[in-house]
């Protein structure tokens, strides 16, 4: 029992914890069903349930553990009380009075927090009723007002109405009646009764100490702050409170109030008030933000204009920042659609850097400055101004970025000497080798720009200046301002030799073929030297070094048609052959041309040139033969050849080769090209004759040649000679081998004589056109043949048994039968010592040994006719060439050369 009343008067304390609810339980589980204490033990337990959940829900959210321990407390508790109110089943007396009300109360409190708001209600509708419990009914009337309140609708927020005034009648404190005058206010403010809202809320300020009720003196404002106002009533009234609770800030939630509601008149009239009252550097900002919601200019300006007046002793705050922050980027906005009000950007900004000099925003804020300035001057003197001060600060970046853009700025001016200034500090700060090079370019830029150009130049010419294999960023640029310079100078020499500083360079190509972007100035500088140049090579007057300069522009279609008319006279006037086969090749005057490059013994090109007229149906044989003569000379027997087999087709349909036969005959046997079917060609005679022989010595002959080369008695050369002495010889060794001794003598000597007849009739024919060399030979051969049958005939044999004066008689006989032969024989070797004479007397007989000449002397002679086609020595020294060499033909042509020189033409 003591145990009991310990527990008893421990939870009356309000201690009730896990520990007093497990002792309490065992106390219970511990009694009989029908021991008195058992009521009391049970409402014990059921308050410390009710206690302890009431704790868990307090510390919302909770972990799983304790939400399940606070749903076990609250069914436990809400049958414990329901056990209590039946009398724990009828075994004790059911509580009456205000311990039942109690009980009640506990017991709707746990319906409504586990969700059985409809038996709460029940409950605490019937506690409303009774007249017993005064705090039961008026808290069952709060109880009843809050759940009808939080059904939102119309119909709810009247009864709640009717109850929460219900409770304020029946009130024991002060505690309580703000309580119901603070839901009564919300009541009213959710049906848009704010007057009486405000009100109701005003009685729900203090509570029992006197103390103010921070919960409702926040209400208070935000509701007064709701009235659609001037703000002049709200202001007054908060002055009211402000003096007794000597709070100023009020002013301050009462105007954020009002901004909060967007009632933004109310709020700056109270936010004006404040400042006026104490002025603060954070309420200027403030109504600078609030007039230029306005678009109120002039009280912008003014609240501006007062706060950069204002001493700042300590680093300004926050929110001053981030307002003064916002203001400059509405106000940026601002000045784009109205330019008119681009001054406000300009001086908020200023008031910022001055307020912030030290943030991360500050370039972001002069950049914004300078893009809203127009005048240029007065942007160079900002710049100037803020240079000031970053060099002071030692920030030296920053420094360096105003000094550009101050330089930007004076550039667009034109004020360049500002930009000077600037480009010779920058300079001086530059710490890489590419911030240096910009800085020297724009130097050099400001100084040309400022007539300067003699100081400019060496810049602009050592930034031009190629290090590696490509240009450095400033050097395309300096290089054409350089160039730029010497032209106006008018050095074109220096010009042309700074232009060739890059042209010579060996990337130069490819330079251009990786920049499509600077393709077009790297080829100005090509432009920029060949001009220059050009015009260097009109200044030095007649001069190689100026014909070679045309001649090169010529050859490239630089300054057409000038370059090439200038290397044409100047050419003929230097009597530089090679530039002027240069030029008349570009002109593309092929007759002139061809002529020149003959002239100067540049035999294969001519040859070319001449070989296309040849389609001319007017081409004579001799055309044919020219080009053909001048391929050979130009060592390009295969394109003699080719176009010997044209000049062969042709004449295969002509009827005769007209005056060039013997020449065609000459050169086709020079080029290997007689052949069984030049046969067909329409020859004359002795031509005819020539070829058989030709292809009988050469070994290209056939039966056809060989059959009429035999029936010939003309000599036509060496094929013919030798065929003759095997003929002649042949015969001579078939009659030589007929013998007339014996039987049939007779007739075998009538068939030698008649092979002796053919012999000497075929050596007759031989012997009509031939060479004094070749009837000695004929004549020798014919007289020995005589002579050998003569010999034989008296060699004959005597018959045996005749007597001495028949064997005379006989040797008589056979001397006179061989007479006629021995004086044949006699008149055929008389005929060779005559024909012998003859032979010692032709100097072909007796011609020295040819000894070749070198080609050395050839290479020579060429290259002398190349730089002068008109040297008689060198067209001597060819001639001669071609002489010794047995290439008469070819040593004919130089033969009229020379006779054309001789007479005073050029061909």
């Amino acid at each position: 029992m003591k145990l009991i009343i310990a527990l008893l008067l421990i939870s009356s304390l309000g201690f009730a914890d896990e520990t007093y609810i497990k002792e309490v339980e065992n106390l219970l589980t511990s009694v009989t069903s029908k021991d008195p204490s058992r009521p009391v033990l049970t409402l014990r337990l059921a308050d410390g349930l009710f206690d302890e959940a009431l704790n868990l829900s307090n510390h919302a959210p909770l972990n799983e553990a304790d939400g399940k321990r606070l749903l076990h407390h609250r069914r436990q508790a809400i049958q414990l009380y329901e056990e209590s109110l039946s009398g724990l089943g009828g075994l004790f007396s059911a509580p009456t009075g205000a311990q039942k009300y109690k009980i009640q109360f506990q017991l709707a409190r746990l319906y409504s927090d586990s969700g059985k708001t409809s038996d709460a209600l029940k409950i605490w509708n019937g506690l409303a009723t009774q007249d017993i419990s005064t705090d039961i009914k008026r808290e069952s009337l709060l109880r009843l007002a809050e759940s009808l309140e939080n059904e939102g609708n119309s119909l709810s927020y009247q009864k709640a109405e009717t109850y929460y005034k219900s409770a304020q009648a029946l009130c024991s404190s002060q505690d309580v009646c703000s309580y119901s005058h603070y839901r009564l206010s919300w009541v009213y403010h959710r049906q848009d009764k704010n007057e009486a809202a405000i009100d109701e809320m005003k009685l729900a300020l203090w509570d029992s100490k006197g103390q103010v009720r921070e919960e409702a003196l926040r209400d208070y404002i935000t509701f007064l702050s709701a009235m659609n106002t001037d703000g002049h009533q709200a202001l007054t009234s908060i002055e009211e409170l402000e003096a007794k609770i000597k709070r100023p800030s009020l002013f301050t939630d009462l105007s954020d109030g009002f901004f909060a509601a967007g009632n933004k008149k109310a709020g700056v009239y109270v936010l004006e008030y404040i400042n006026k009252r104490t002025p603060t550097l954070l309420g200027y900002v403030k109504l600078m933000e609030e007039y230029y919601g306005f678009r109120n200019w002039a009280q912008f300006n003014s609240a501006l204009a007062e706060a950069s007046g204002m001493k700042v002793d300590a680093a300004p705050g926050a929110e001053i920042e981030r307002t003064v922050k916002r203001l400059t980027v509405q106000l940026d906005g601002e000045r784009v659609s109205q330019p008119e009000h681009a001054e406000e950007f300009k001086k908020t900004v200023l008031f910022y850097l001055a307020l912030f000099p030290k943030r991360t925003e500050r370039s972001q804020m002069m950049d914004g400055w300078l893009v809203a300035e127009t005048n240029a001057d007065k942007k160079i003197q900002q710049l100037k101004i803020w240079i000031a001060e970053e060099k002071q600060a030692s920030r030296k970046k920053e420094e360096i970025r105003l000094r550009e853009l101050r330089a930007s700025a004076a550039k667009g001016a034109q004020k360049y000497s500002v930009v000077v200034e600037e480009m010779t500090a920058l300079l001086s700060l530059a710490e890489t080798p590419a911030a240096k090079d910009e800085a020297t370019y724009q130097l050099a830029y400001a100084l040309y720009q400022n007539q300067e150009i003699d100081t400019a130049l060496p810049l602009f010419k050592g930034l031009a200046e190629v290090k590696g294999d490509k240009p450095g960023p400033w050097a395309l640029k300096s290089q054409h301002l350089a160039l730029d310079i010497l032209g106006k100078k008018k050095a074109y020499k220096d010009m042309m030799e700074q232009a060739r500083t890059w042209t010579a360079n060996p990337h130069f190509a490819q330079w251009i073929q990786s920049s499509k972007e600077q393709a077009g100035e790297l080829n100005d500088i090509k432009n920029v030297q060949t001009e220059s140049e050009f015009q260097w090579a009109i200044s030095m007057g007649e001069t190689k070094e100026a014909l070679a300069i045309f001649k090169k522009d010529c050859e490239q279609n630089i300054l057409l048609p000038k370059s090439c008319e200038n290397t044409r006279v100047l050419a003929i006037n230097l009597k530089d052959q090679n530039a002027l086969l240069a030029v008349l090749k570009k002109l593309d005057k092929q007759d002139e041309l061809a002529g020149e490059l003959e002239a100067a013994g540049r035999f294969g090109p001519a040859a070319e040139l001449r070989e296309k007229t040849l389609k001319d149906k007017t081409a004579t044989n001799g055309d044919y033969l020219k080009v053909a003569v001048l391929y050979e000379l130009g060592f390009m027997n295969a394109d003699r050849d080719r176009v010997l087999g044209k000049l062969n087709t042709q004449i295969a349909k002509s009827k005769s080769m007209g005056p060039e036969e013997g020449l065609i005959f000459e050169t086709f046997k020079e080029a290997g090209m007689l052949t069984t079917a030049s046969l067909k060609l329409p020859w004359k005679p002795e031509n005819r004759a020539r070829l058989i022989d030709y292809l009988e010595a050469s070994n290209h002959g056939n039966a056809e040649t060989h059959k009429l080369l035999v029936k010939s008695c003309e000599d036509t050369g060496p094929a013919w000679e030798k065929m003759a002495m095997a003929e002649l010889q042949a015969q001579d060794l078939k009659q030589s081998k007929i013998k007339f001794y014996g039987k049939n003598g007779k007739h075998r000597f009538e068939v030698r004589l008649a092979e002796l007849k053919k012999l000497v009739t075929q050596g007759d024919c031989y012997l009509q056109s031939t060479t004094p060399e070749m009837r000695v030979q004929i004549s020798n051969l014919l007289g020995q043949s005589q002579t050998t049958l003569a010999e034989e005939i008296k060699a004959s044999p005597i018959p045996e048994g005749a007597d001495e004066v028949t064997t005379q008689q006989l040797k008589v006989a056979l001397d006179e039968m061989a007479l006629p032969f021995t004086t044949k024989a006699k008149s055929f070797y008389d005929l060779a010592a005559e024909q012998s004479a003859k032979v010692d007397k032709n100097p072909r007989a007796v011609a020295a040994p040819v000894v070749p000449q070198g080609i050395e002397t050839l290479k020579v002679a060429l290259e002398e006719l190349h730089n002068n086609p008109y040297e008689k020595e060198s067209l001597e020294k060819l001639k001669s060439y071609y002489e010794t060499n047995k290439k008469g033909r070819l040593a004919a042509y130089f033969q009229g050369r020379l006779q054309q020189l001789q007479s005073g033409g050029k061909k």
